[in-house]
Formats: C-alpha cells, sequence, structure tokens
C-alpha cells in the first residue's frame, strides 16, 4: 500500500442503446419493419423494402411464375400478390382476425 492520494471510482454502466430506425410499416400486420445493423445490410439475400414485410409477403404472397427479369421485379410481384389475397380474404371473411 502506498500512501498516494489517488482514487479509483469504478463505474459500470450500460452501453446505450442503439436509436431505432423505422424504415416502414407494413400494410397487412401493422408491424415496424427496423433498419437492420450493417452486418444484415451487407448480406444479398436481407433486402427489405416497402409497404409489406417479409413474413406477409412469404405468408400471403404466391410464387409468381414466368418472366421475372430480375429480384426486384420478383418482390415486387410478390407483394402485389399478398395484397391481393389479404383484400380477397378481408372481402371474403369480414373483419374477422386473420
Amino acid at each position: 500500500m502506498t500512501d498516494d492520494p489517488i482514487d479509483f471510482d469504478i463505474v459500470i454502466s450500460r452501453k446505450p442503446e442503439p436509436r431505432r430506425e423505422v424504415l416502414f410499416t407494413c400494410l397487412i400486420c401493422g408491424r415496424e419493419v427496423e433498419k437492420p445493423s450493417d452486418w444484415r445490410l451487407r448480406n444479398r439475400a436481407l433486402r427489405f423494402s416497402g409497404p409489406i414485410c417479409f413474413g406477409c409477403t412469404s405468408q400471403w404472397g404466391s410464387k409468381c411464375s414466368g418472366p421475372v427479369f430480375n429480384r426486384r421485379n420478383y418482390q415486387i410481384l410478390r407483394q402485389l400478390s399478398a395484397i391481393t389475397n389479404c383484400l380477397q380474404w378481408e372481402i371474403k371473411n369480414g373483419h374477422r382476425y386473420r
């Protein structure tokens, strides 16, 4: 032990959470889709495009056949299919729980 007048206070605190950035709100389920982290943006398979989330697109949308020239066209056609299928279900079944 030394007689130095140095005193250390150790403070442990949580790292602040990053700010939420909402890209869009899904038209079908109403879920807010957040901006993904940097490592997920680099992955070519994960492309987030509104206004329908990936879960609703895969649940309500049907697979497209025919000449789809690029991936973006395929995603747009599948989202269009999802919103029309959801609207048809809503018309046939009323406002029941989906």
